[in-house]
């Protein structure tokens, strides 16, 4: 095993050379960092490494109008410690030291050939040959020096000029289409020579550089390719290159020459026999560079109470599985949640390190403006210009995010979210919280919502489906990649078996007598809830019987609030409006009926955890509802149906029994464990994003 002691803290050759090594070479090195900023590194004994791998310096900057004190700065870090850093490592008997020096040391000379002699262009190149010249007149027989001449280094993390170069190729609309001819080394290939290198511990100049040249324009071509960025690349722009490379303005005159100049070492003088080390070409080189060496994914959707209600189980089962995960969502208007709710909802977040940003989504969709906003805003989000509204940035901003995926919810979240991850190339998941198109929907639904739905799933790579009528006409009539069907986002069945509760105490505070009856719907106040049905329904029931009757629902107000309430004076009803509630559990477990009226539903969450309370569920017959409840004499469809079903639970004690269904199979599809199963397999199947023709060309 090799010791070796990298001499220069966090630089970025340094400490890619270490976790290359340990990633690839873990068996043959000991890689230890020393940090040259003050003197404390002199009093370190070096004696006990085999290679001292000298990388501190000053990275290449500006060099045009800098004052004598800062070439001073070069010359005593780039030149005068290398050479110290150097004489001590042969003092205390290192047996190799490797000095990372620069093709800057040749200057301006644009072909370098074994015959070429260094000649430096200005203070930084010549800082670099000054230590170049001093670490090899130390050398001797036993003490090897190791001199690297490299080109322009890239890669995953790098700075500098390839940077810059990458920026550009993400944002111009039209790029010059010039061939130069420039040498450069890919960051893995550098570390790969680095590891042979020190093993066979070989002294000398070497000039490490990729297998094959690279021009600015086809860089520029690969990189826009990679982000999906369209970019013409022509040829007519080739003149103004050539003007520009001679203009009388020094700087305009400079950056030409350095975009579009050739700068390139003959490759037989970076090819080793004894060191194959050039493993990775330059297009792969480029698509490694910039594409994300971690896993993140981005959920759009129209507003923060969705994440609240149903997203939070996949943000936190993507966050187990080593995504880093944003969220683009309306944080202030339109959620059912109160604005303090949605404030603790952006903390929680922040505490899991999740970036929220503000899209202004609005939840009618003949908003253009909005939307067209939202769709700026998301794109913002991607190129990692947005700022969120967390308290505490946690990913990096300015670059690209280059999400591993998108997962859309909610209508106008899944119309933006797709269309945004098809336009980046990034995989679209899209979940369907119940089609506004159903059996029995009006007609206008289908006119507006089918046709977007029909269109967007041509460039859906997953679409999931929470419920059996969704999933079969998303099969039949949709063109999704993949199309499933997962029963809703899962609940903790164990949570709601198992409630402890004063069940006595709790009846009274809600202001319920021995011998009342508890009805209780949870959901807000709307219309699609119709919880007017149940009000009506229960208006009919003699007066007799209704007089024990006590009608709960726990839901914010949606608008119909004032209406219920003098819809169950008129009717002499028993109506109790508890706002939005945290003691649904408790709730569930007191009442004696769970009435779910909706007139649509996806698969109602609300349900699922009154099945799981063990109460007897009354539901309308509607699809989702049918996934959940098997027995047809709980559902009913008007008024009608709600007081036949509602007199035969309570006052026909043969039947009751009937509807206290055991729910014992339904309620393992829908348990949190059982969805959790199924969403992993989502998240890690093939994240190959091929498509065949799309009716949306973007």
């Amino acid at each position: 095993m090799k010791k070796v002691l990298i001499t220069g803290a966090n630089s970025y050759i340094g400490t890619s050379f270490e976790k290359y090594a340990k990633e690839h070479y873990p068996k043959e090195f000991q890689i230890d960092t020393i940090d040259m900023a003050d003197g404390s590194w002199r009093k370190k004994d070096f004696g006990g490494y085999d290679v001292v791998f000298h990388v501190a310096g000053i990275a290449h900057a500006d060099v045009g109008k800098v004052t004598d004190e800062i070439k001073a700065k070069y010359y005593a870090v780039n030149t005068d410690l290398a050479i110290e850093t150097c004489r001590k490592a042969k003092e205390d008997g290192v047996k190799q030291f490797i000095f990372m020096s620069s093709m800057i040391v040749y200057g301006k000379q644009e072909h370098i050939t074994k015959e070429t002699k260094p000649h430096p262009a200005n203070f930084y190149g010549d800082s670099k040959w000054q230590a170049d010249k001093g670490v090899r007149k130390l050398a001797s027989d036993d003490f090897v020096v190791t001199v690297l001449r490299p080109p322009m280094i890239y890669g995953k993390g790098s700075k500098g000029n390839y940077q810059l170069l990458s920026k550009i190729a993400r944002k111009v609309p039209i790029f010059p289409d010039y061939q130069n001819k420039r040498s450069m080394l890919y960051i893995e290939n550098l570390c790969e020579f680095l590891c042979q290198e020190i093993l066979q511990g070989q002294g000398g100049v070497f000039f490490p550089q990729n297998n094959e040249y690279s021009s600015t324009s086809d860089i520029v071509r690969e990189i826009s390719k990679i982000h999906n960025h369209r970019i013409i690349i022509s040829k007519l722009l080739n003149p103004a290159v050539e003007i520009a490379k001679r203009m009388p303005v020094k700087r305009t005159r400079d950056l030409s020459c350095k975009a579009f100049g050739d700068s390139w070492c003959d490759l037989e003088l970076s090819a080793y026999n004894d060191i194959v080390y050039q493993k990775t070409g330059v297009k792969e080189s480029i698509r490694g560079t910039e594409k994300p060496s971690h896993k993140s994914a981005l959920i759009v959707t129209s507003v923060a109470s969705m994440v609240d209600q149903f997203i939070m189980p996949s943000i936190e089962l993507l966050i187990e599985l080593g995504y880093e995960v944003d969220v683009a969502a309306n944080f202030i208007k339109g959620s059912t949640c109160s604005d303090e709710k949605i404030e603790e909802l952006i903390q929680r977040l922040d505490y899991r390190d999740v970036d929220c940003y503000q899209i202004d989504f609005d939840r009618k969709i003949q908003n253009i403006r909005s939307e067209l906003r939202a769709f700026k805003q998301i794109n913002a989000v991607i190129n990692g210009l947005a700022e969120p509204v967390n308290k505490n940035r946690h990913h990096h901003m300015g670059i690209h995010r280059m999400y591993s995926l998108i997962h859309s919810h909610s209508p106008i979240g899944g119309v933006v979210g797709r269309i945004e991850a098809r336009k980046h190339r990034i995989r679209s998941i899209y979940t369907a919280h119940g089609f506004h198109f159903y059996t029995g929907a009006p007609l206008q639904n289908w006119i507006l919502f089918y046709p977007i739905e029909w269109g967007l799933s041509f460039i859906t790579d997953t679409l999931i489906t929470i419920n059996k009528e969704d999933y079969g006409r998303a099969r039949k009539h949709l063109h999704a990649k993949d199309t499933v069907y997962i029963p809703g986002i899962g609940i903790d069945v164990e949570r709601f078996r198992n409630v402890e509760i004063d069940r006595e105490a709790k009846r009274q505070e809600l202001g319920l007598r021995d011998g009342d009856v508890m009805l209780l719907s949870v959901g807000e106040l709307n219309e699609n809830k119709n919880h007017k049905v149940v009000v009506e329904a229960l208006g009919e029931i003699g007066e007799s019987k209704r007089s024990s009757l006590h009608y709960f629902i726990a839901g914010k107000d949606a608008g119909q609030h004032d209406a219920l309430v003098k819809l169950a004076q008129e009717r002499s009803v028993k109506l109790h409006l508890l706002d939005f509630r945290t003691d649904i559990p408790e709730l569930l477990k007191v009442a004696d009926v769970f009435l779910l009226p909706s007139l649509r539903e996806g698969l109602n969450v609300g349900l699922m955890e009154a099945m799981a309370s063990g109460l007897p569920c009354l539901v309308s017959d509607i699809r989702g509802n049918r996934d959940l409840i098997t027995s047809q004499e709980n559902y009913f469809k008007d008024k009608t149906g709600v007081k036949k079903v509602v007199e035969r639970l309570l006052w026909d004690d043969h039947r009751k029994n009937k509807f206290k269904e055991k729910n014992e199979e339904n309620l393992s599809l829908i348990s949190s464990d059982n969805i959790r199963n199924l969403m992993c397999s989502i998240y890690a199947k093939d994240q190959d994003i091929k498509r065949i023709g799309c009716f949306f060309q973007l």
